[in-house]
């Protein structure tokens, strides 16, 4: 059973330790299981196409579109 990740303060960092060798090298196969789009690339695979950067963003980005959205309709 997969543990509670104990540090981490963004998407970024939690991609940076799920990916990297753990605290005891127990990340020996890190990769993508699902995804929203077909083909999205694994940064772990396929580190020239995406990096843990770029998919950090992209999980990030409908929570910051949320925040962006509700901050202007509290302005209006």
């Amino acid at each position: 059973m997969p543990k509670k990740a104990g540090s981490g303060e963004s998407t970024a960092d939690l991609l940076a330790y799920l990916f990297g060798p753990g605290n005891h090298d127990e990340h020996t196969d890190p990769h993508l299981v699902a995804a929203w789009t077909p083909g999205l690339p694994c940064p772990a695979r396929n580190p020239g196409r995406m990096t843990l950067a770029d998919l950090a963003l992209l999980l990030d980005a409908p929570v910051a579109s949320f925040i962006f959205r509700d901050s202007v309709c509290r302005r209006v």
